[in-house]
C-alpha cells in the first residue's frame, strides 16, 4: 500500500511499490487503493460538507464552464498542497512511473455535475511528467469515470470508475495518450483533487508566496 498519513508522512512497501510499477508499464495507469489514510479522510469529509464552490470559469474552446472550483486559499486545498508536495511521495511516485526527476505538484480540487463535461485532451506540455487524481466525493455518484486512450488508434487502454472516497490513481502523460471523464450521471457531483506532478517549478519555490510572509520593507 502507498498512503498519505494525516500527519503528512508516506507509507509504503517494496512489493507494493514493484506491483504498481509492473502495472503503470503496461496499463499506463494505476490505482492507489485508501492513498488516504483514516484520519486524513475524516479530516476531509468533515470540511468539504461545508465548503463553498465557485463556478470554475467559462473555457474558451468550449464556451461553457465544465465545473466548480473550491479556491486555492481555501484550508483543504493548502492542506493537500502541502501534503502533496514531499520528496519522499516525489521518490515513490518515481518508482512507480519511472519518470524523469520531479520538481513539484500543483493541481485544483474541482466538483462536476451533469451539467460539466470536459472533452478528450492531453496534458503533455513538456512539463507535467504523470496525472494524478483523489476522489474526495462525499456521495456515490453514477458515471464520472476516467477513461484513457492510445493514439492514433483511439484504443481504451484503461479505465477507473472507483468511487471510493480517498483512493487515487496515477496515469501515464505522453503525447500518445489522451484521457477524459465521462459524464456524470444523477443528481450526486463527482469531486476530485487532480493535477500533475511537474519538472518545474521546484516546490519550495512554488509555496514560497503562500506560506513565507513577504518582507514589510
Amino acid at each position: 500500500m502507498l498512503s498519505l498519513l494525516s500527519s503528512g508522512k508516506v507509507q509504503s512497501d517494496d512489493t507494493t511499490i514493484a506491483k504498481m510499477r509492473e502495472a503503470f508499464a503496461t496499463q499506463h495507469c494505476v490505482v492507489l487503493r485508501h492513498f488516504l489514510d483514516a484520519g486524513f479522510v475524516k479530516t476531509l469529509r468533515q470540511r468539504l460538507d461545508i465548503a463553498s464552490f465557485q463556478p470554475g470559469g467559462v473555457r474558451e474552446n468550449l464556451e461553457r464552464e465544465v465545473e466548480f472550483l473550491l479556491p486555492n486559499e481555501d484550508p483543504i486545498v493548502m492542506r493537500l498542497i502541502l501534503s502533496l508536495n514531499r520528496p519522499a511521495l516525489f521518490d515513490m511516485i518515481r518508482q512507480i512511473t519511472d519518470c524523469p526527476p520531479i520538481g513539484g505538484f500543483w493541481g485544483r480540487l474541482y466538483r462536476r455535475y451533469e451539467e460539466h463535461y470536459y472533452p478528450w485532451h492531453n496534458d503533455s506540455d513538456g512539463n507535467r511528467l504523470v496525472g494524478f487524481t483523489i476522489n474526495l466525493s462525499t456521495e456515490t455518484y453514477q458515471g464520472g469515470g476516467f477513461e484513457m486512450r492510445e493514439m492514433p488508434s483511439k484504443r481504451i487502454c484503461y479505465e477507473v470508475s472507483d468511487t471510493t472516497f480517498g483512493d487515487a490513481h496515477l496515469f501515464r502523460i505522453e503525447p500518445e495518450y489522451e484521457h477524459r471523464v465521462a459524464p456524470v450521471e444523477g443528481g450526486k457531483p463527482r469531486t476530485v483533487y487532480a493535477g500533475w506532478f511537474h519538472t518545474e517549478p521546484d516546490y519550495r519555490d512554488m509555496l514560497k508566496p503562500w506560506f513565507i510572509p513577504a518582507s514589510s520593507s
